[in-house]
């Protein structure tokens, strides 16, 4: 999906992906690849990407809504998620900062 997408859009996609909203607009790309990444990080798994900050927030508002118990729990695995592929050109700081600021809490 195109850079740029608000937390709004994510926590929408998520929300449509897991069946518990109808969509917003008319694209549903990626919604089997989402349900995939979402229900390995309720099963304590990495996802494959989901790197971005808005898509981070949103992951933690959906988990506020749906799966409030896990919301600490998802912030430390994500933590350990973007820690295990970060890199020198890709460092992931301001995604790294957001879960910290959620462990934080």
């Amino acid at each position: 999906m195109p850079r740029g997408y608000t937390s709004e859009f994510w926590l929408s996609h998520y929300e449509f992906a897991m069946g518990h909203k109808p969509k917003i607009d008319g694209d549903t790309s990626n919604a089997n690849w989402t349900k995939k990444n979402i229900e390995k990080i309720l099963n304590n798994e990495f996802p494959y990407g989901m790197t971005g900050t808005n898509g981070a927030i949103a992951l933690i508002e959906y988990l506020k809504i749906y799966h409030p118990n896990r919301v600490q729990n998802v912030a430390r695995l994500m933590l350990e998620y973007i820690d295990s592929i970060k890199s020198e050109e890709k460092p992931l700081i301001t995604v790294q900062n957001y879960y910290e600021s959620v462990t934080k809490v």
